[in-house]
């Protein structure tokens, strides 16, 4: 909920220029929420991923191999990439509003795709966790999630294939994917309160 909110006008008006005052670059916001946004789609994977019928050595070793290894490159890639645009060093009302260049086109594509594969595993872990149907509900619900978050990440990646600017789609697709997991995080809590209130 944090990347989200940093993505926000409200956040770029507030936000970052606190932040360009403290380090001299625009848009760190918009960097601490791409970096926020693809933690959380790790842990929803890892979140789920823990619920499989999986030992805990197999889970660590996925957890390191496909998310906390790649988070330690990409995250600072990203940060280098936004650095190095002259474009990305302007106040802007988001970073998705920048014009493109070849360094914002490298970091949407990384940003994108990389969240795009978060997204996909976790997809497919969901695909077994709604077999059991104690889980289904919240497991089609955050399905649904996935489904908006890997739409607005591929509207980020065709945007810098294209030049062209996606933000309300971008933004509705986030809204869609915020509003279905707080939904779900909700149906869940009452699940586990169910199940663990005295009789």
């Amino acid at each position: 909920m944090v990347a989200l909110l940093l993505f926000t006008p409200a956040s770029t008006q507030t936000i970052g220029p606190a932040l360009h005052t403290i380090t001299g670059q625009w848009n760190i916001d918009s960097w601490l929420a791409h970096s926020l946004y693809i933690c959380s789609a790790g842990m929803i994977c890892a979140n789920a991923a823990a619920r499989l019928n999986i030992s805990q050595h197999t889970f660590l070793h996925g957890f390191r191999q496909w998310f906390a290894r790649p988070l330690t490159i990409i995250v600072p890639l990203l940060l280098a990439l936004l650095v190095k645009s002259p474009n990305a060093d302007k106040h802007h009302p988001g970073l998705l509003a920048a014009q493109t260049d070849p360094w914002l086109d490298a970091y949407w594509m990384i940003s994108g795709t990389y969240t795009i594969f978060l997204l996909m595993v976790t997809t497919l872990v969901l695909a077994v966790l709604r077999q059991d149907p104690r889980s289904r509900r919240t497991a089609h619900l955050y399905i649904a999630a996935c489904a908006a978050a890997i739409t607005a990440s591929g509207l980020r990646v065709l945007a810098a294939w294209t030049n062209d600017h996606y933000t309300p789609l971008v933004a509705t697709t986030n809204c869609i994917c915020a509003t279905i997991l707080a939904y779900a995080a909700s149906q869940s809590w009452r699940q586990k309160a169910r199940a663990t209130a005295p009789l």
